[in-house]
């Protein structure tokens, strides 16, 4: 996704006029609708959508030969919520976190959105830390079905 004009420009400024804003959104089958964060002090509105705040550390991926880059992501102050959801999912398995990045001051403008599966969940009474991984999505098969002596005999 490219960034907008406004972000390019804030990018090349010393002393930025706009504020980066990092959105959280959780989402599982078990839940109707995501759960939303917003890493600040005060709640947002983006598109439509209200976030709360919460107190977050994001470490970024490292890149190392043969395997898939995975972030860390740490909550502080869990929400009782979110600790009834890791308990009701086993984990929270299957579940997806999107990372938005946007503006304060044009919260409708999503710089940038990524989309990781969560794993590896470690819940104590002040944190919520996670594994986020992307799909790996190399290591599928790229036909539902493979042809081989043993599975179609009579092809070969």
């Amino acid at each position: 996704m490219p960034y907008s004009t406004n972000a390019k420009t804030q990018f090349r400024l010393l002393s930025p006029t706009n504020r980066w804003v990092m959105l959280i959104e959780f989402s599982h089958s078990a839940l109707p609708q995501p759960l939303r964060f917003v890493v600040d002090t005060d709640p947002i509105t983006s598109n439509g959508n209200q976030y709360s705040p919460i107190a977050a550390t994001l470490e970024l991926p490292h890149q190392t030969e043969n395997t898939l880059p995975q972030a860390r992501i740490v909550l502080d102050n869990v929400n009782r919520q979110l600790v009834r959801l890791v308990e009701d999912t086993y984990g929270l398995r299957g579940s997806r976190m999107k990372l938005i990045q946007i503006f304060r001051e044009t919260p409708n403008v999503i710089e940038n959105e990524i989309e990781l599966s969560v794993g590896n969940i470690t819940v104590t009474p002040q944190t919520f830390s996670a594994q986020l991984v992307y799909d790996n999505i190399l290591d599928r098969p790229g036909t539902p079905l493979t042809y081989r002596p043993s599975t179609k005999p009579g092809l070969f």
